[in-house]
């Protein structure tokens, strides 16, 4: 029991066109066609690139948790993703397209959403270190073009190559507004020598392997989804183990 308010509004509710770049808005109703993936009602705003860019493209929402994903229509399939985007509800997606045919779907995660949203979607950019080195930050971006298969795995990621001369501690974390962290450390033979997905509860990952032997390794760095696309930080160290 208790005292409230209601308030009544005529709202627009035209979802607009979506010029490239630019903003638009739209309201989602829980009868609209619904997403293949979340089951929501989503939009759809088909855009076409005549030369290879990367795009920027958020989704803001009061209303719903906001996913996104953008759609190669040549195929159907998803290209990129994304539910919550820096630890809030909105999404936001930064990836790397080559010329041709796209589509962005706008819904929510729950197939139960429906409300106000806001899309903007601009030219991005990316940037990335030269070169890989312990001890140094690394900044990455795991793009659509730019990941390798990773052994024993069924993943794709960035590799970064590094020798250990002596037996060592090896430790590495990743960090990301952009996608879920996961790293796998593998030897020259391609077994797996360590991997972690959330560190700590969080969506970083961190690796601390003891008496790692002397030996070429591959540290992966990549997603827990397969169509997480964004920047990327890793820190490493290399200590020698100590001797008795």
């Amino acid at each position: 029991m208790g005292t409230f308010s209601v308030r009544v509004e005529e709202i627009d509710d035209d979802a607009g066109e979506l010029n490239f770049p630019g903003t638009t808005h739209g309201i989602l109703y829980r009868t609209d066609r619904r997403h293949p993936y979340s089951g929501s009602a989503m939009h759809v705003y088909p855009f076409d690139l005549d030369d290879p860019m990367v795009l920027d493209v958020s989704l803001e929402s009061h209303a719903f948790d906001a996913y996104l994903t953008v759609v190669d229509r040549a195929t159907n399939n998803a290209i990129a993703e994304n539910d919550d985007w820096g630890g809030s509800t909105n999404s936001r997606v930064v990836t790397e397209l080559p010329a041709g045919r796209y589509e962005i779907w706008v819904a929510g995660y729950s197939h139960m959403a429906s409300g106000e949203y806001v899309v903007n979607v601009a030219e991005g950019e990316i940037v990335r270190s030269e070169r890989f080195v312990i001890g140094e930050p690394y900044l990455g971006y795991l793009g659509s073009g730019n990941r390798a298969s990773i052994p024993r795995t069924g993943r794709r990621g960035d590799a970064l190559e590094f020798e250990v001369t002596q037996t060592s501690t090896f430790e590495a974390y990743m960090s990301s507004i952009d996608v879920d962290s996961y790293l796998y450390l593998l030897d020259a033979n391609g077994a797996i020598v360590a991997e972690n997905d959330d560190y700590s509860f969080g969506l970083d990952a961190q690796l601390l392997v003891e008496g790692l032997e002397p030996g070429r390794y591959t540290l992966w760095a990549t997603a827990y989804g397969a169509h997480e696309y964004g920047a990327y930080q890793v820190e490493t160290s290399l200590q020698p183990t100590q001797s008795q």
